[in-house]
């Protein structure tokens, strides 16, 4: 009863329409030859969550937001699309799932060539510090801790995309750009 209660509160609280939109139309003045940051195209997203009631209503409030988004119950499902051809711009998943975890997730998109610069965004409960810093290490590109603000989730959404966008915009142009994504040296910080 409860989870039911939880999952019709997060879809009437997800449904609520965003203020801010990446896929605005280009400013009528925008510069002749310039790549806009915004696609006429709907932005795939992957959305990997156990939990029914709260993949279909973030689904629902990024598709009612403008996003072609993909939901799957498990990483095994998100990998068996991926492989037959969904190359999705951004990747939302659950860290805590029965199966394979998100931090298996995310190793496996960044091991994966085709997938190694989509943006990772780790929605989960798990809100220590600690956590998001094991995130981050797999290599998140965000971490949005649970209950969150659907605004927070479509802002952190619209930024990485922003960002992939204005990287590939510069690979474009001619700028100079890594062939490998850098590691950087693991750095862990000693308390006394």
């Amino acid at each position: 009863m409860i989870a039911f209660m939880v999952a019709l509160a997060a879809s009437t609280w997800l449904l609520a329409p965003a203020r801010h939109h990446l896929r605005a139309p280009p400013h009528p003045r925008a510069r002749a030859g310039a790549v806009p940051l915004c696609t006429a195209e709907p932005t795939r997203l992957m959305l990997v969550d156990d939990q029914d009631g709260l993949r279909n209503a973030v689904r629902s409030y990024l598709v009612h937001n403008g996003f072609k988004c993909d939901a799957f119950s498990g990483v095994a499902a998100a990998f068996d699309a991926i492989s037959k051809g969904l190359l999705p711009d951004l990747i939302i998943t659950d860290v805590l799932m029965p199966d394979i975890d998100g931090y298996q997730l995310l190793r496996r998109v960044r091991a994966d060539p085709r997938l190694g610069g989509v943006p990772v965004v780790l929605l989960t409960a798990k809100g220590f510090s600690s956590d998001r810093i094991d995130g981050f290490n797999a290599g998140a590109s965000a971490y949005v801790s649970k209950p969150f603000e659907p605004e927070e989730l479509l802002s952190v959404i619209n930024a990485l995309l922003a960002n992939a966008r204005l990287a590939e915009v510069s690979v474009s142009h001619g700028s100079p750009r890594r062939s490998q994504p850098v590691q950087p040296p693991l750095r862990t910080r000693s308390y006394p």
